[in-house]
């Protein structure tokens, strides 16, 4: 009966706060115990069979118990001042901002050393890309001097060069639609098998001339006699090719349209017979307006080709060479330069992160200090309340032991009249000198950090412009 009792109670009694690091709130229910150890019943049914004995000495087996349960929580208390106190120490340890203060007050030696060898990496690359680009330079200056040019050449961009091209396609298009119409007259096919003949014929008019314009006709501005004869003759070459291909092409249509089949070599050899024997005779105005055309259009892809880079004959090739080489070696001192640039801003971003970390470590030390000084004060608070419950919980059980005696005349022993006794425990250092000493050692380093703190910012920004300065050079003696 009694141990269902017991065992009920503990079931519906609420249970106790069990927090380690806070003993003094670990509440000791006195109302809960008495249920728990059933003081009350234990004493009168003692006290009925006149137990303990009026001669004892000693505490009895029940009042041992309370005692041990009691003494069990101040037990408990000392184990955890005892970590407690130890893992405060351990945590000082981890908060001691020495080697932080260390490591971020040797920032500034510590991007210098990184920005020198990241620059000494690149430095066989740089000197080769600028010894290329000298090169390149010399031999552009070469050129100019050789061939008495003062200007900057036209480098022609990629997009300007597309668009010529596309011009010189729609020049071809635009001959063929207005060609095809001519030819459609001539061809069973009719106005599709006509654009499909002006088509291919526009494009070797039009193709041929945009080439003589490219590479030939340049030659005119060329400062050798002989480069620039050769360029003359081209422009009459060009101006013989395009009238002849626009007679060629007259011819064709007026032969289309003479010829009772459409058998193309039929009409090649009646077209090449009518070119040989009268050139400029044509059967209609339209074939006299095709050949005006067609010189028109081969005019047009002959100026485009001329326009597709610098009129001087390899100019725009060598300026352009010398402007890759140039360009590398400032891609490459730019990425450098990014690259130191970031470097900072990530030794910056540490230095920063470096006086944030000891802050909040100092911070987390005094806090580790103050628990260490109170903590004295809290266990004793504890072990107090233990004590005190111990005694009122022994003198319930006396008094009613004593009451439940009057019946068999049976007097209390002498012992109930005395306090009971406490074991003495062993308490941890709870000294603070030391860590008191510790903490404004911290505090010290602290201060000082944020007395080297800009000069440390100036430094490494100071190193970065002296890296800065050292690469600027080199690109201006290109």
């Amino acid at each position: 009966m009694k141990l269902f009792k017991m065992l009920f109670g503990w079931l519906r009694a609420p249970r106790r706060p069990n927090d380690p690091e806070h003993p003094d709130l670990h509440v000791l229910d006195k109302d809960e115990l008495l249920r728990e150890l059933d003081i009350e019943a234990e004493a009168r049914r003692l006290g009925a069979e006149g137990a303990p004995p009026a001669d004892e000495t000693n505490l009895s087996g029940f009042e041992e118990s309370i005692c041990q349960k009691l003494e069990g929580f101040r037990l408990s208390y000392q184990n955890w001042a005892t970590t407690h106190v130890q893992r405060i120490q351990e945590r000082l340890v981890t908060y001691d901002i020495t080697k932080t203060v260390n490591r971020t007050a040797n920032l500034a030696d510590e991007y210098e050393r990184e920005a020198n060898r990241r620059v000494s990496d690149r430095e066989i690359e740089l000197r080769n890309l600028r010894s290329s680009a000298h090169q390149r330079e010399q031999e552009l200056l070469t050129f100019r001097e050789e061939n008495q040019l003062t200007r900057h050449a036209q480098v022609i961009s990629g997009t300007r060069k597309a668009i010529c091209i596309l011009l010189a396609i729609f020049t071809v298009a635009v001959e063929g639609i207005l060609n095809a119409g001519f030819f459609a007259a001539g061809l069973d096919g009719g106005l599709f098998q006509g654009f499909f003949f002006a088509g291919a014929l526009a494009a070797t008019n039009v193709g041929i001339a945009f080439a003589l314009g490219r590479f030939l006709v340049p030659n005119i501005n060329h400062i050798s006699p002989m480069r620039r004869l050769a360029g003359y003759l081209g422009v009459i070459m060009a101006g013989a090719i395009m009238g002849g291909l626009g007679l060629i092409i007259a011819h064709f249509r007026d032969a289309l349209g003479q010829a009772g089949d459409v058998n193309i070599s039929v009409i090649a050899a009646a077209a090449l017979q009518a070119l040989q024997s009268n050139p400029l005779g044509f059967h209609d105005v339209f074939s006299i307006i095709l050949c005006v055309v067609s010189v028109v259009f081969a005019l047009a892809g002959l100026c485009e080709g001329y326009k597709l880079s610098d009129p001087y004959p390899g100019y725009a090739s060598v300026q352009r060479i010398a402007d890759e080489a140039k360009a590398f070696y400032d891609h490459e001192i730019t990425q450098i330069r990014d690259e130191l640039e970031h470097l900072k801003e990530e030794y910056v971003a540490k230095l920063e992160q470096g006086l944030e970390q000891a802050k909040v470590d100092v911070v987390a030390f005094r806090a580790e200090v103050d628990k260490k000084r109170i903590a004295p004060e809290r266990l004793q608070r504890a072990l107090d309340k233990a004590e005190h419950m111990m005694s009122a919980l022994v003198k319930i059980f006396r008094t009613e032991n004593e009451i439940s005696r009057k019946a068999t005349g049976v007097p209390v022993p002498a012992y109930f009249r005395q306090p009971v006794p406490v074991r003495q425990l062993t308490l941890p250092d709870f000294n603070t000198t030391a860590d008191e000493r510790a903490l404004q050692e911290q505090e010290e380093l602290l201060a000082d950090l944020l007395n080297q703190i800009e000069d440390i910012r100036r430094r490494i920004q100071s190193s970065y412009d002296v890296k800065f300065s050292q690469l600027e050079p080199i690109r201006q003696q290109i």
